[in-house]
C-alpha cells in the first residue's frame, strides 16, 4: 500500500528528547506542490526542508528561557518515487525524520547558571489531516 501524502495544513509534530520542552511543538505545513491531494495543494521536500529556521523556546527540568531555531531533514523514505512536474512529493510512511536545534541562549536555572546539555537533535513526525469523504449521490 502507498504511503499518503503530505498536504498543506498537515503538521509538523516536534519530539524532543526526553525531559526537554520545545515550544512550538506543531508547525503547520504550506504546501506548494502543482498536484493537490483532497483539495489542497501536496508538499513537496521543499515545504520542509526549505522553511525558514523555526524561532523556538526550550526548558528542562531546573531551567528556563533557553531559545533556538528548529530545521527539519526529512530521510530518503518520505519521498515519492512518482514525480510531479519532475518533483517528487512528501509521502508520510509513519517513520520519524530528524531536526537539528540551533542554540541561540541557553535555557537557565533561577539562579543564572546556563544549560550545560541544551538539547540540539530530535524527531519528529507527521500529523496529517483527515481527507475529505467521497459524496455519494
Amino acid at each position: 500500500m502507498a504511503a499518503p501524502v503530505v498536504r498543506a495544513g498537515d503538521m509538523i509534530v516536534v519530539v524532543p528528547p526526553p525531559g526537554v520542552l520545545i515550544a512550538p511543538g506543531q508547525i503547520p505545513l504550506k504546501g506548494t506542490g502543482a498536484v493537490l491531494v483532497g483539495g489542497l495543494p501536496a508538499c513537496t521536500p521543499l515545504d520542509v526542508e526549505g522553511m525558514p529556521p523555526i524561532p523556538c523556546n526550550y526548558s528542562k527540568p531546573g531551567f528556563v528561557g533557553g531559545l533556538g531555531t528548529l530545521r527539519f531533514k526529512l530521510l530518503p523514505l518520505h519521498y515519492s518515487r512518482a514525480l510531479t512536474r519532475g518533483q517528487p512529493v512528501v509521502v508520510d510512511p509513519g517513520a520519524g525524520f530528524l531536526f537539528t536545534f540551533v542554540l541561540v541562549k541557553p535555557a537557565q536555572t533561577p539562579n543564572g547558571f546556563p544549560d550545560p546539555l541544551p538539547p540540539l537533535a530530535g524527531t519528529a513526525r507527521f500529523q496529517r489531516k483527515p481527507m475529505p469523504r467521497p459524496v455519494q449521490a
